[in-house]
């Protein structure tokens, strides 16, 4: 496959975009956003085109013939993150996004922290288009990521303890586990960190 890897340009269309930031985590997503899946990619929308850690700057799409095929989410740590600009994707999504105390909640206990991160850069989230899983574009976006602008500083990221696929990913790109802990929802996950500098 022939496939490029970049930074997200204004002609990419933000539906499948925002369909794969979605998918990255359906534990957060849908309790942060509701079961609404259209108001949710609505304030997807709202949140790229804003001051979220989900903003133009950050994304990273791979692309084959003029299709988003996968996304991944990369900034810069420790994350600020801007609850304003939130709450403003939510509001601008109109009387259906509401929020609540899940908005609260997930603010608090998930993104707030990001704030704590160690320095180097946070992937957020990375996710390929299930049509073309197992075909190396995860590889091809890691590859983008670490040899990149993205490699004079420690890349950190979570991962699912269970998702093995994605781990040996991970590991094979040069990321390795420091240790294990419990999530927001209180799923088992993995820092992991591949060194700027190999020790």
């Amino acid at each position: 496959m022939d496939i490029e890897v970049r930074k997200l340009a204004s002609e990419d269309t933000l539906s499948q975009v925002t369909k794969l930031i979605y998918e990255t985590d359906n534990y957060i997503f849908p309790h942060f956003f509701g079961e609404n899946t259209s108001i949710a990619k609505q304030i997807l929308v709202n949140m790229i085109n804003a001051d979220t850690i989900y903003n133009r700057d950050n994304i990273c799409v791979a692309v084959l013939n003029g299709e988003v095929i996968g996304i991944s989410v990369i900034a810069p740590s420790p994350i600020s993150i801007n609850v304003g600009a939130f709450f403003d994707a939510f509001q601008e999504a109109g009387a259906d996004a509401e929020i609540d105390e899940a908005f609260e909640s997930v603010m608090k206990e998930y993104f707030i922290p990001m704030e704590t991160h160690p320095d180097g850069y946070y992937i957020a989230c990375l996710c390929v288009d299930e049509r073309y899983r197992g075909q190396g574009v995860a590889g091809a976006m890691l590859d983008f990521i670490l040899k990149g602008e993205y490699s004079s500083k420690d890349v950190y990221l979570d991962c699912l303890a269970d998702n093995s696929i994605a781990i040996a990913i991970y590991e094979a790109h040069g990321f390795r586990k420091l240790f294990e802990f419990s999530g927001f929802t209180g799923l088992k996950y993995y820092k992991m960190i591949k060194r700027s500098i190999e020790e």
